[in-house]
């Protein structure tokens, strides 16, 4: 600075011959207070040298020995130096703080490049949330404690039929049946009052087509930076499908338990009769062995067919594939149920062997002619005819067997022993023949 206090000059220079005087240590000390005076006023270290050799112009070293003016000289440059030590501890406390403000300002620097990072990061994770909640296939919703939507995501179109607008700010209760509210209040409950985190439970809930569909819901508590509930957050999957399938699979497993039971019951029947009605075990074998090759073709027929139901026709040709070359037969594409196909095929088996033993079968001339159609005068009823011609000559049998019981007790029949072949019909209402049928 070029302007300086002519006060702390004028101390200067006497305090500066004080010391030349007799280099009193006291005297260095208020040398220090100057040059901190100085800096205190905002001189520099330029301003300090001028008023030194202000100063030193002051003392005449040009009238002093020789031999003094080299003590005098170095003692003014020790009295120099302790001026400027402020000068110099304050210089570096600068240089101190200078560094020190560098090192934050690098340390401020590399702690916003991580922040930036983590802000990218944050962002890419938000980014892909939003995406992953935007394309999921099951609903992602937030509600308030109220149970009203805060936000849901699209899948909420896709499986009720409602967009994200037309859901935000309704409440729960306008998609959930009545009954079922209490299992949402239960749950919020639970959670509230720190039972549970998070619950799982299964809800019906009504679609925009009045349709009910079955969710599986995971949801867990929002909480506040505090700790405080201000939400639920719930993921909610379309189990409708799979619930469906368990019932039909339930279903199923009780009807073929149902079947079983049956099946296990005609066997055991059959077994009984053809045990009873037989000479002995060889023939008991033999008749017990067709029979109940007919009952399982019956029951592969039925396993296959359409619905649970046996063709009629595919029934006949199963039975009769020995004798197709001697064997007439025709009707309509019928369907039977289950228990009438395994009655039918025992029937038709029985037919068979009678024949095969008896009738037309029995030689190398006779045939049997089959007819079946729909009789619809009164009650729609099936009719079955079984007609043989060209055997040997018949007659009733002497005693009643399971194959004479059989003809005579499905349906309606009638049964002639006619000495140019035996001639069968049966007469069975449609809906009986067809129970179970789809």
């Amino acid at each position: 600075m070029s302007r300086h206090p002519t006060k702390l000059s004028a101390q200067y220079a006497v305090r500066l011959r004080d010391f030349l005087a007799e280099e009193h240590e006291r005297l260095l000390v208020q040398a220090y207070e100057l040059g901190r005076k100085l800096l205190g006023r905002g001189l520099g270290l330029l301003d300090l040298a001028r008023i030194h050799q202000q100063a030193l112009a002051s003392c005449r070293f040009s009238s002093w020995p020789t031999g003094e003016k080299e003590r005098a000289h170095n003692a003014a440059e020790s009295f120099l130096m302790a001026a400027l030590a402020p000068f110099e501890a304050a210089h570096r406390g600068f240089r101190e703080a200078n560094l020190r403000l560098q090192q934050l300002n690098e340390a401020l620097q590399h702690r916003n490049a991580e922040l930036a990072a983590m802000t990218h990061e944050l962002e890419e994770s938000e980014q892909h949330y939003r995406e992953l909640v935007e394309h999921a296939n099951d609903i992602v919703a937030t509600l308030d404690l109220e149970l009203r939507f805060v936000s849901v995501n699209p899948a909420a179109e896709r499986i009720l039929g409602y967009t994200s607008a037309e859901m935000i700010g309704t409440p729960l209760a306008q998609y959930v049946p009545p009954e079922q509210l209490a299992t949402h209040a239960e749950m919020l409950r639970r959670k509230l009052q720190g039972a549970e985190v998070s619950t799982r439970y299964e809800i019906e809930i009504s679609t925009k087509s009045k349709e009910r569909r079955v969710l599986e819901v995971n949801s867990k508590l929002i909480a506040d930076p505090t700790g405080k509930p201000v939400g639920i957050h719930a993921i909610a999957r379309d189990i409708s499908d799979r619930k469906e399938g368990d019932a039909r699979q339930l279903l199923l497993v009780r009807e073929l338990q149902h079947r079983t039971k049956n099946i296990l019951a005609v066997i055991q029947a059959i077994t009984t009769m053809t045990l009873k009605g037989s000479k002995d075990l060889d023939s008991a074998q033999e008749t017990l062995t067709g029979r109940l090759h007919a009952l399982s073709h019956a029951q592969d027929f039925v396993a296959k067919g359409p619905g649970g139901g046996a063709s009629l026709r595919d029934l006949l040709r199963a039975e009769l594939s020995s004798f197709e070359s001697r064997i007439e037969f025709a009707g309509p594409e019928i369907v039977l149920g289950g228990s009438f196909a395994q009655n039918f095929a025992l029937l038709v088996h029985e037919l068979v062997t009678n024949s095969v033993k008896h009738g037309a079968l029995k030689g190398g001339r006779g045939r049997v002619v089959i007819r079946w159609w729909l009789d619809e005068e009164e009650e729609a009823t099936l009719r079955f005819s079984w007609v043989e011609r060209d055997g040997p000559q018949i007659a009733p049998p002497e005693r009643k067997g399971m194959g004479t019981m059989l003809m005579t007790s499905v349906g309606k029949s009638t049964v002639a022993y006619h000495p140019m072949g035996l001639e069968y019909e049966l007469r069975v209402p449609l809906s009986e023949a067809t129970l179970g049928s789809a």
